[in-house]
């Protein structure tokens, strides 16, 4: 499926560099109409529903042609913590015409290339790999609240269903978390915060090999 949709977007790519000008020429209010379904996809994002988000995304660019909905897609990617992936479709998002945030894509494949080449060893059993910032000052930390609000998350026991039911509740925080304005993954644990800062820092809970049930790279 991937392939297709690579193979696809290629040749979408060759055609709108050879008419650029005249997309959507025909077609009344074409551009609101892709922002109402890219809009769509981002209310998805916001809820921490990243990969349903991520075929909202596609979906819209195969029909209409949007750059914006490939450099969505690639945010997607990059919020699950799949930098492969994203780096892959920011690279795409610089080929097409009217890509209109290519600066900010560009700086995201560093940041991806930077993260590559200082990603720590996080296969030592017992140890959480990373963390997440997510600033206060915008929303007063409501998205942080709503994406923990929450929290009685299954203790973990010996029962393989109640494991993976802890994992998924975890997982699903943490990328919830992950969508909130400004956030930041780090690695390693929790950095301290000075008040100034207006910061609050999520740490990644989930048990790794040293609590006997999930590998390294899980999520």
């Amino acid at each position: 499926m991937r392939v297709n949709w690579l193979s696809t977007l290629a040749i979408l790519v060759g055609s709108l560099l050879a008419s650029a000008r005249t997309v959507y020429a025909d077609i009344p209010d074409a551009g609101a109409h892709s922002e109402s379904l890219l809009q769509q996809g981002r209310d998805l994002m916001r809820r921490g529903e990243l990969m349903a988000a991520k075929d909202q995304f596609e979906a819209v660019f195969l029909s209409t042609g949007d750059a914006e909905a490939v450099f969505l897609v690639a945010e997607c990617w990059e919020k699950a913590a799949k930098d492969g992936e994203a780096r892959t479709y920011y690279r795409k998002y610089l080929q097409l015409p009217f890509a209109l945030r290519a600066a900010e894509a560009t700086s995201r494949i560093q940041a991806i290339e930077k993260r590559k080449s200082k990603a720590p060893n996080t296969t030592e059993p017992g140890k959480f790999p990373r963390h997440v910032l997510v600033p206060l000052e915008k929303d007063r930390g409501a998205c942080a609240e709503r994406c923990t609000a929450a929290d009685a998350c299954p203790r973990p026991e010996r029962k393989q269903s109640r494991r993976i039911e802890l994992d998924e509740c975890l997982a699903n925080q943490f990328s919830c978390l992950r969508t909130c304005d400004g956030a930041t993954v780090g690695a390693g644990a929790c950095p301290e915060l000075s008040p100034q800062q207006h910061l609050r820092c999520f740490p990644d809970k989930r048990p790794t090999v040293g609590a006997g049930w999930l590998t390294p790279g899980h999520f």
